[in-house]
């Protein structure tokens, strides 16, 4: 009997099928050396990449690219890629909101148009950064900085908007400290 494989695609767990089914899905683009196998024997899941079973697939995916095919995301040499969360969504409706409060003002209005703009394609570009699964490390490494800079970003617009609302409530307070002082 032909060994039985598991296998996890985006962290969702795949399987049993053969060996033969396996290297038909890694034929196919459906399985990437970086998503994650498991067979009889073996004492935790590993990177299909790394599996002596499965390199001859990969190695043919990788001489088809040679003569000028394409190679698929997440075979070769390649990284996984960060997933960005709240943040990006965060500075995203942010920019949207920012921009909507700004049309009110006649200056305000080319500014809040690129605001809205900016903010939706932060928005559009989160579902198709999700579903990346790996990059060239290059690509993957810019990617990494690029999440810490919309956190830091994210951080930095929560300080702004705690230090709006407090000047606010400081000017509200002293408003009517003055005019009950001025009442007198």
């Amino acid at each position: 009997m032909q060994r039985q494989w598991y296998y996890a695609v985006r962290g969702e767990q795949r399987g049993p099928v053969s060996e033969e089914n396996l290297i038909e899905l890694i034929r196919l683009k459906s399985l990437s050396a970086s998503d994650l196998v498991w067979t009889e024997g073996m004492s935790d899941w590993a990177e299909a990449g790394s599996r002596p079973e499965l390199a001859s697939a990969f190695q043919g995916l990788l001489a088809n690219a040679a003569v000028g095919q394409s190679v698929p995301p997440g075979t070769g040499n390649t990284a996984a890629v960060p997933q960005f969360g709240f943040w990006l969504s965060f500075i995203g409706i942010v920019n949207i909101l920012s921009g909507a409060l700004l049309t009110v003002t006649c200056v305000g209005i080319p500014v809040a148009i690129l605001q809205i703009i900016a903010g939706i394609s932060l928005l559009s570009a989160k579902p198709l950064l999700a579903s990346a699964r790996s990059a060239p490390p290059e690509i993957a490494a810019a990617l990494a900085k690029f999440r810490t800079f919309f956190a830091m970003s994210g951080v930095i617009l929560l300080v702004q908007i705690a230090t709006i609302v407090a000047a606010l409530i400081f000017m509200i307070v002293s408003t009517s400290n003055l005019s009950h002082l001025l009442s007198e």
